[in-house]
């Protein structure tokens, strides 16, 4: 591969390495967070507060995260320390070619499932009586087996494009992970993308963003051309 052509190959490589790594932070984070006593979340937070302590004498006592009730500190705080150690986590498994095959296995599953495991978010609704009420009126309602049999689907027709068994062509991937999230977005936050725009931009832009820079790497990967 020529060098420049190695150059794209890695950035994309480390491109959706780390939007995967914060996608992941961010679903698990924003879990984490809202639980009243996480374990996960102060194992996390440890090194952080001790650390905040330890260079705030060089800071005249001022503290990153000071301990109060809402903490949005502490909770960036935590969310970017954990995306750092997936990404670096996701670097080191990369340099073995049998690890990086299975890396990609993985990412794919995530990409796929993760839309399952997120919660319809309710929008709010103006109601005959003039107050607004939340509720998921307007959502796509597709029974659960249904839902479980689309990601299956996905992730058999994605796993036989990886081993080959498929011989698609390179933007066959793109054109199904955009169906799969725009099934989705139908089903999560339907008509109220814009009022629940951060979710819909934290479990659903940002993981189908992921998806296509892994899409466009497998294309470069494996040398594949669009007919």
């Amino acid at each position: 591969m020529p060098r420049s052509g190695s150059k794209l190959a890695r950035c994309l490589h480390w491109s959706y390495e780390l939007v995967f790594s914060i996608y992941v932070a961010l679903f698990v984070i924003g879990r984490e967070a809202s639980k009243e006593r996480s374990k996960f979340f102060d194992w996390l937070a440890v090194p952080l507060v001790s650390f905040d302590h330890l260079l705030s004498h060089w800071r005249d006592g001022h503290l990153l995260f000071p301990r109060t009730d809402v903490k949005p500190e502490l909770d960036f705080g935590v969310l970017c320390f954990f995306a750092l150690i997936l990404f670096v986590c996701l670097r080191l498994v990369s340099q073995s070619p049998l690890s990086r095959m299975l890396l990609d296995y993985i990412i794919v599953a995530v990409f796929v499932i993760g839309p399952f495991l997120t919660p319809v978010f309710e929008g709010r609704h103006l109601q005959a009586n003039g107050e607004y009420e939340y509720s998921d009126a307007g959502h796509l309602h597709v029974f659960r087996w249904l839902q479980e049999a689309e990601v299956v689907l996905l992730l058999v027709l994605l796993y036989l494009y990886l081993s080959r068994f498929l011989k698609w062509p390179a933007k066959m991937p793109a054109l199904l992970f955009a169906a799969h999230f725009a099934i989705w977005s139908l089903i999560i936050v339907g008509p109220d993308w814009w009022e629940l725009r951060d979710q819909t931009f934290v479990y659903l832009l940002l993981p189908f963003g992921a998806s296509l820079i892994w899409a466009i790497s497998r294309r470069n990967k494996d040398g594949r051309t669009v007919p």
